[in-house]
């Protein structure tokens, strides 16, 4: 998917530039997820993924009607995410910009019932690709 095409782009420039050899599970472990993920408020959306669903509520953090999440929490998200990258097929859900792997999914404006082969590693560049993005309405990610 374009997504990881991007992420991996971005890894090979970033590997080259900070004379690095991050895979892409490496990078977003140790560099993506810290950066984007492990704050109060998200960097970019976790759309369906397990760091954002069940959904987080927040215009309530953000107006102090509710706390944050602990970092406890935002951990066992991750873990749940890890979990289903390492254990699942490649879906909307864990991949960035993948389809639905329900073919009468309504969530979706890529569903397919192609099979799409995606490894770990193409999972884990979705994220880096997407974030490269643009998001707008609807879930859509104008990707540079």
């Amino acid at each position: 998917m374009i997504t990881s095409n991007i992420g991996k782009m971005f890894l090979d420039a970033y590997n080259e530039e900070y004379g690095t050899g991050y895979d892409a599970r490496t990078f977003f472990l140790e560099q993506f997820y810290p950066l984007f993920f492990d704050q109060n408020k998200y960097m970019m959306t976790a759309g369906n993924s397990p760091l954002e669903n069940p959904k987080l509520s927040w215009d309530d953090m953000i107006n102090g009607k509710k706390p944050y999440e602990t970092p406890e929490q935002r951990k066992s998200r991750f873990d749940k995410l890890i979990k289903k990258i390492e254990e699942s097929d490649a879906d909307a859900s864990i991949a960035r910009g993948y389809p639905s792997l329900d073919v009468a999914a309504t969530t979706s404006g890529q569903v397919t019932d192609m099979r799409l082969s995606s490894s770990q590693e193409e999972i884990y560049a979705s994220w880096i690709g997407d974030a490269l993005g643009v998001g707008v309405q609807g879930g859509f990610s104008i990707l540079f």
